[in-house]
């Protein structure tokens, strides 16, 4: 697995924990932390759901590139290119509040022009780049889904609309019904789950030569980024601590069903190829 089973474990008791404290503590923590309108809120209102497109165009255009790969799965990393970019030019200006469709289309092309040539200049193993760049893209998708069906299912409404928190506050225990908009679907947080694909790389090391001695820095940014992105969201009132935990925790189950489920199945006989000293450097302080 790219995380070991008792860092599974123990993220999940955690994140468990979490959710059985603030089914009492949601309210007085949101209260607390109320702040809108500061530049760290907007930073991640942005920022945080263009996780899934970065790192989709990050492998799928790796993908598109790759001499290796038979000309089917190359148009499948060019068709993921192409959607993960729309994805993203839609999104930027969505959240940044100034979208237009010819600045959306500007954007779109630029991130799948800017893919595609990334995908050329970097060096992949060829050998775990298709398995990769499926599990990015089922990964994103799977989350995508989950928190959308949740949302509608459980129709909580966010605190920043609550005109009197006491009265119109709901445990995050109790689904209320399909939402009347989006007002009412504060449970899980899509930002926080969008921002915990931030997990995706974990998945360089499999990929990239040389990524797996920076593995300690890959998962300290990748816990600050999710940390920060819920802090976020809470501190806008758009989202309670229950909605963030939950938001993150269906990230992280998605991400390491898929990923191990991925190894798992990995051909026998074609183990991944280790990184291995250069000689030139034996000896050197």
């Amino acid at each position: 697995m790219v995380l070991s089973k008792k860092t599974v474990w123990a993220v999940s008791v955690l994140g468990c924990a979490a959710l059985l404290i603030f089914f009492f503590l949601d309210l007085p923590a949101a209260q607390s932390v109320y702040c809108p309108g500061t530049w760290f809120g907007a930073f991640f209102r942005v920022a945080a759901p263009m996780m899934p497109p970065v790192f989709g165009l990050l492998f799928s255009g790796c993908l598109a590139r790759s001499e290796s790969e038979p000309a089917g799965w190359r148009f499948f990393g060019c068709f993921a290119a192409l959607l993960f970019a729309s994805a993203g030019g839609y999104l930027f200006f969505h959240y940044l509040g100034r979208s237009h469709p010819a600045a959306v289309a500007a954007l779109s092309l630029l991130l799948l022009a800017g893919s595609l040539l990334l995908g050329g200049v970097l060096h992949p193993r060829p050998e775990t780049l298709r398995r990769t760049a499926v599990t990015a893209v089922i990964v994103i998708a799977a989350v995508f889904l989950t928190v959308e069906l949740l949302k509608n299912i459980w129709g909580r409404q966010r605190f920043c609309f609550m005109a009197d928190p006491a009265a119109e506050f709901t445990r995050w225990l109790f689904p209320q019904g399909r939402p009347s908009s989006d007002a009412f679907k504060s449970f899980p947080s899509g930002h926080t789950a969008n921002g915990s694909m931030v997990l995706l790389l974990l998945l360089l090391p499999s990929v990239f030569p040389g990524a797996g001695r920076h593995r300690l820095l890959l998962k300290l940014f990748a816990s600050s980024w999710i940390v920060l992105t819920a802090l976020s969201r809470m501190l806008e009132g758009m989202h309670f601590a229950s909605d963030v935990t939950a938001g993150f925790l269906v990230a992280f189950w998605v991400f390491c069903a898929v990923s191990g489920a991925a190894q798992q199945r990995r051909p026998k006989g074609k183990p991944e190829r280790k990184e291995v000293p250069q000689c030139g450097n034996a000896g050197q302080n």
